[in-house]
């Protein structure tokens, strides 16, 4: 056995710990190939009352888990016992399409019933707050510790910014703004940024947030796109009534439309988004129903500068190019400035939807580990066979495809899939009445 190969083993490594010894260079990955490769199910909590799990979220501290589903039932669980240890009386009505921890102890929970509600897990007999202003189903909650803001967007893209410091007779105020395009918002960990999602194939990043003025500086914003190659100037869209949000020259809420993704086609739909751990890059999941094909795309959302080689619009390729691709680039290579951003991707036909059209990608906690539920299965992606982290398995300037490094069969489809902050674990929730529970099994 050679020295390097010796040196993973169990006493070495207890060995070289104590004798304060730097580890051989590429340990971290390897260890963490051996063990995001040995998860297995070890568990299933099946609840006939519980119906298709449409949202998971952990507490910040890993204490607790928090179930929503399609029947307007809230569950919450020990993680570490997975024994269901609560459930909710919730006043809210159909779906429950999204479960956000606030902090260790406090949820909100978005419905179709176009509420928010606000929970205290130390006394669940009734509800802390409610929140009420949307127009459409509440399908995204964004929070920011920062400044103490809930994030909301609905069904019909309106996006609401909820002050919950500022209450006047037991009412909460909030600001919106939004538009048709809107799918749903996420924030990266520290609240500098917000990226948007559309119906339309594209992301919207909001640089230098302030969620105080946001509201006010998007208000009548409408970026008019159509498909991704009817983009027109953002410098000069008529639908931006005060100054332009996408002037690099904005101190606050600059704009940027990310357009770089595999195929530009105007039946493509960006349907789910995550955030990174660190804050670098967007997760999303990209579906083309005509073509039944869907991609999981990550992008670089770290602050960059122009390239000097100007903005051309990504190419698309083979039979997925648009005819009137070619025109509408030509038109803007000189009116857009355009960042490219698009780092790792992968391809899958699509299988369908089930009973919801809602799915939830996630991360890892050091974000190595992508999970990704696909139809009736769940598949684990990393960004290089050796584990190792994104940047350093990206040359840049290329689209590196995902690798697989495990498939979990399901008989049902899978909507939802959420890793504990703290432990070695992942949670999965489907169209089954029943949350999955996976650990490596070393």
């Amino acid at each position: 056995m050679s020295k390097f190969t010796a040196s993973f083993g169990h006493p070495a490594w207890v060995l070289q710990r104590e004798i304060n010894q730097r580890l051989p260079l590429g340990h971290s990955d390897t260890f963490c190939k051996r063990l995001y490769s040995s998860f297995r199910e070890i568990d299933n909590s099946y609840n006939s009352d519980l119906g298709a799990v449409i949202s998971l979220d952990f507490s910040p501290d890993a204490s607790l888990l928090v179930a929503g589903s399609i029947k307007n039932s809230i569950l919450i669980f020990d993680p570490l016992l997975r024994k269901q240890i609560g459930a909710l009386n919730t006043p809210q009505m159909g779906c429950l399409y999204n479960i956000k921890f606030l902090d260790n102890w406090t949820f909100a929970s978005g419905s179709e019933d176009r509420s928010v509600t606000l929970w205290d897990t130390r006394n669940l007999k009734k509800w802390a707050r409610r929140l009420v202003g949307h127009s459409s189903s509440v399908r995204n909650i964004e929070f920011s510790s920062k400044n103490n803001v809930l994030v909301t967007t609905g069904g019909d893209g309106t996006v609401l910014v909820w002050d919950l410091k500022n209450t006047t007779g037991g009412v909460t105020t909030y600001s919106k703004f939004g538009s048709d395009y809107f799918w749903g918002i996420r924030l990266n960990p520290d609240a500098s940024k917000m990226i948007i999602w559309t119906t339309r194939g594209y992301l919207i990043i909001v640089h230098d947030l302030d969620l105080n003025t946001v509201a006010a500086d998007f208000d009548g914003f409408d970026p008019g796109i159509g498909p991704v190659w009817d983009l027109e100037d953002f410098s000069q869209s008529a639908s931006l009534p005060r100054e332009n949000v996408f002037s690099r020259s904005r101190k606050r809420n600059r704009a940027e439309a990310v357009l770089d993704f595999p195929h530009l086609d105007v039946f493509q739909t960006v349907s789910a988004l995550e955030i990174h751990p660190q804050g670098c890059s967007a997760l999303s999941l990209c579906t083309n129903v005509l073509k039944m094909m869907e991609w999981v795309c990550v992008h670089d959302i770290r602050d960059k500068q122009l390239p000097a080689c100007g903005g051309a619009l990504p190419e698309a390729s083979g039979s997925d190019a648009s005819p009137h691709a070619s025109r509408e680039r030509h038109s803007n290579e000189k009116a857009h400035e355009y960042i490219p951003r698009f780092t790792h991707y992968f391809q899958k036909r699509f299988g369908g939807i089930g009973k919801c059209p809602f799915k939830e990608l996630s991360f890892s906690p050091d974000g190595r580990l992508i999970c990704y539920p696909s139809d009736k299965d769940i598949k684990l992606l990393v960004f290089s066979p050796r584990c190792s982290e994104q940047f350093m398995s990206w040359p840049g300037g290329e689209r590196i495809t995902l690798h697989e490094i495990a498939t979990f069969n399901c008989d049902t489809f899978v909507y939802s899939t959420r890793f504990s902050p703290r432990h070695c674990l992942f949670v999965a929730g489907s169209e089954g009445d029943s949350i999955n529970w996976y650990q490596p099994v070393l």
